[in-house]
């Protein structure tokens, strides 16, 4: 007996705080909301986009190595729309129902 928990990414975008603290809850963690609150502002794009910008464009520096992308895009919800064509999105859309999820559940749009 396996238990999970489904967190939205569009939940965690606009409620990060109930977010988090619903994963602390399932995980039976504690933290104060003072740590929780510090964790959501070092791990928010902003703050993303400046460690990137001290290590030249990446996340973790990395000596030796020629290896440049940025760990966050844009961050908007609904930016897979943009990413695939209809018929990608078909294909996804069958995999999921082929899974047994309704997408009308599992996507948000």
């Amino acid at each position: 007996n396996h238990k999970c928990i489904s967190i939205a990414y569009e939940d965690l975008v606009r409620s990060p705080e109930q977010s988090i603290n619903k994963i602390l809850n399932f995980t039976n963690l504690e933290f104060s909301n003072i740590e929780v609150k510090n964790a959501i502002e070092l791990s928010s794009k902003k703050n993303i986009k400046k460690i990137e910008k001290i290590n030249n464009g990446t996340i973790v520096a990395q000596k030796n190595k020629n290896f440049k992308f940025s760990f966050v895009r844009s961050g908007e919800i609904g930016e897979w729309k943009s990413v695939f064509d209809s018929n990608q999105v078909e294909i996804i859309l069958n995999m999921i129902r082929d899974g047994g999820i309704d997408p009308d559940k599992f996507i948000y749009h």
